[in-house]
């Protein structure tokens, strides 16, 4: 059985390439909550008052995703 490997990261580049360009956000607006993605070996994300913080590893966004407020607008957070 043969078997292909490929990294996470790379799959993501060739998909936004594709498809969009990537919106960075350097302030986050009252309706936005910030879902940060990164591993948990990385350090805490600041939060700041009032900022919505949701902790969602990126292995599961599918899943995690569609049982959010669909209603609030997201920005996800990450080392790249």
């Amino acid at each position: 059985m043969a078997r292909k490997i490929e990294r996470v990261a790379e799959m993501l580049e060739e998909d936004f390439e594709r498809k969009s360009e990537i919106e960075t956000v350097y302030e986050v607006l009252k309706n936005e909550i910030i879902i940060d993605i990164r591993e948990k070996s990385n350090a805490p994300l600041l939060n700041k008052e009032g900022l919505g913080v949701v902790k969602i590893p990126f292995f599961k966004i599918n899943s995690e995703f569609k049982k959010l407020d669909q209603t609030k607008t997201y920005l996800f957070y990450c080392d790249k």
